[in-house]
């Protein structure tokens, strides 16, 4: 995953199950979590947290499917 408002790179991990639920974690070993839903119409939103560095930062998310892709 990439942020655009960082200009930084995250691994993330985790499942999406067939209603679109996304649940992950980042980072290994996992420091924080990254989880919301993507829609049939390639958009998705959520929240995250990291717990490196500290202290805790947290937010919401939006994207969507890079459409030259």
């Amino acid at each position: 995953m990439h942020s655009d408002v960082n200009n930084e790179n995250y691994k993330i991990a985790g499942h999406l199950n067939d209603s679109g639920e996304l649940n992950a974690s980042v980072g290994l070993p996992s420091d924080g979590s990254f989880n919301g839903n993507l829609g049939t119409d390639k958009k998705g939103n959520g929240s995250w947290t990291n717990a490196v560095p500290t202290p805790t930062r947290s937010g919401s998310w939006t994207g969507e499917k890079d459409k030259s892709q």
